[in-house]
């Protein structure tokens, strides 16, 4: 085997990714489908369904499509070591003995099953205490009582409750009924002991046979099955690893790999997430932790802020050097809370807030530095929670999305938080799954993967003068949320920021 490759899938909820990379992390294939027919019309508001079948289709279109080019470039199947797919969180598939899907799948956002969510707060209150965070209505165990109780025919013919991934594992190796630990959470698994809750089987009604056994992310589940070979061209000595959530690949891919590492994904909305030592548990429920699969957690908290917010309020950003000539402007004396709805849950729960401009700006260039200063203060103020909770913050933020692009935003917040801003070659979640692929195959683990297979595209250093000019200017942000009355002088004191 001459260079041995690893392939990561991330199902999309509006396609397919498939990329095919070496130990270098060297891109040899990058293809992407669309999901014919993704979401199915016509249903109740707050219902998001899909077939299943569809997402498979599509991955065997890309994996035939990324094996023609790798042909082309002198590789053969067999030298594909392992392959991991991500999907989103949260997506439910009910399987039959023949492992059909019985029902379509309930997606991710799906919203039917809220008096299911708060019964299950009630009921697995010790869960939520011990892990940190509360049963919403997209998450799966509430969407799987919701199916029990409303579709009693379909679940009398269950044999297996899958996820999406779990799904397309089955696809590839012909045997369904595993997950990985980061899916399973949202199904109520205790990843504190590494087992299925009592309760979900003996107050909840929910069989524990029906329920996928857990493998850490990058172990081993089976090789591809010859069926999958014929249909897709892929070799049956490739190997199947556990994946993991589509979130969770997309931070692997960052490059945050150590205790310490963040990552911002600076888009719709403004996702902050990390690596830390010990289970993070905030008292007010505004993130939650994944477990890393060498026993590290993964916090992560979403602020209702968003990249979206330029687009609305400068349409004309991209036109000219308008962005170019504003940074100039900076520091403003404006101060900026920039959300598009109302409602804020990170950094604090407050769901009256709403956006605020203090300060009257000369010009729209001012106005759009104001805007990219609020919105480094707010991260600025999500670190500051994070380690006022225990969190070590290390010196360098890995960032992904949209607002990645965008150098003057990297800029100022570089400048806003005092330290450097990283940006990576093909942040995306289907290569954090070749790099999961990678981790227990080609490496020892998913930290020495991301160190080998990561290259840095650019990092953003924070300008000394301006650093002191916004540490100065920092306090008087926080007293403008107080006047609004988004904080209290006692949740944000002095000691509590970075």
């Amino acid at each position: 085997m001459k260079n041995p490759l690893v392939l990561g899938i991330d199902i999309g909820t509006e396609g397919v990714r498939v990329v095919i990379v070496d130990a270098t992390g060297c891109v040899m294939e990058d293809v992407c489908q669309e999901i014919s027919h993704a979401d199915i019309p016509d249903l109740p508001p707050g219902y998001l369904e899909q077939n299943p079948q569809d997402w498979w289709y599509a991955v065997v279109l890309c994996l035939r499509q990324a094996l023609s080019g790798l042909h082309k470039h002198g590789y053969a199947p067999d030298e594909i070591v392992a392959i991991a797919v991500d999907s989103k969180s949260g997506i439910i598939v009910l399987l039959d003995e023949e492992n059909q899907p019985l029902h379509p799948a309930l997606m991710h956002d799906d919203r039917r099953a809220q008096a299911e969510a708060e019964e299950v707060n009630i009921k697995g209150a010790a869960l939520c205490k011990k892990l940190g965070y509360r049963f919403d209505a997209s998450f799966s165990l509430p969407k799987i009582l919701w199916l029990a109780r409303h579709e009693p025919d379909t679940w009398k013919k269950t044999r297996c409750i899958a996820h999406a991934v779990d799904y397309i594992v089955g696809k590839l190796t012909n045997v369904f009924g595993s997950t990985d630990q980061n899916n399973a959470l949202k199904t109520g698994f205790d990843l504190l002991d590494f087992s299925w809750p009592a309760f979900i089987e003996s107050i909840l009604g929910i069989k524990k046979h029906l329920l996928p056994w857990v493998v850490r992310s990058g172990e081993t589940i089976y090789h591809v099955s010859k069926e999958c070979a014929e249909e897709t061209g892929l070799a049956e000595t490739t190997r199947i690893v556990a994946g993991t959530t589509s979130p969770r690949a997309n931070q692997i891919a960052s490059g945050a790999r150590r205790i310490g590492d963040w990552n911002a994904q600076l888009g719709t909305p403004i996702v902050i997430r990390g690596l830390t030592k010990d289970l993070l548990i905030d008292p007010l429920g505004r993130f939650y932790c994944h477990l890393h699969p060498q026993g590290y957690w993964m916090p992560s908290g979403a602020s209702n802020v968003s990249a979206r917010v330029l687009g609305e309020r400068f349409p004309d950003l991209k036109k000219g050097d308008f962005s170019r000539s504003a940074l100039a402007l900076a520091p403003t004396s404006l101060f900026v809370y920039p959300l598009s709805g109302k409602g804020e849950r990170f950094p604090f729960n407050y769901p009256e807030a709403e956006s605020f401009v203090d300060g009257q700006a000369r010009n729209q260039q001012e106005l759009y530095i104001a805007h990219l200063e609020g919105l480094a203060f707010i991260e600025r103020l999500i670190y500051g929670v994070l380690n006022s909770l225990g969190a070590e913050i290390r010196e360098r933020i890995y960032t992904t999305g949209d607002g990645a692009e965008n150098p003057e935003w990297m800029q100022i917040r570089a400048d806003v938080l005092g330290m450097e801003c990283a940006r990576v070659e093909n942040a995306n979640a289907a290569m954090g799954s070749a790099i999961v692929a990678a981790s227990r195959t080609l490496f020892n683990s998913i930290e020495e993967a991301s160190a080998k297979m990561i290259r840095l595209d650019r990092v953003i250093s924070p300008r000394a003068r301006m650093v002191l000019q916004y540490a100065d200017s920092y306090p008087s942000f926080l007293d403008a949320c107080r006047r609004h009355g988004y904080v209290t002088t006692q949740d944000y004191r002095p000691s509590g920021i970075i």
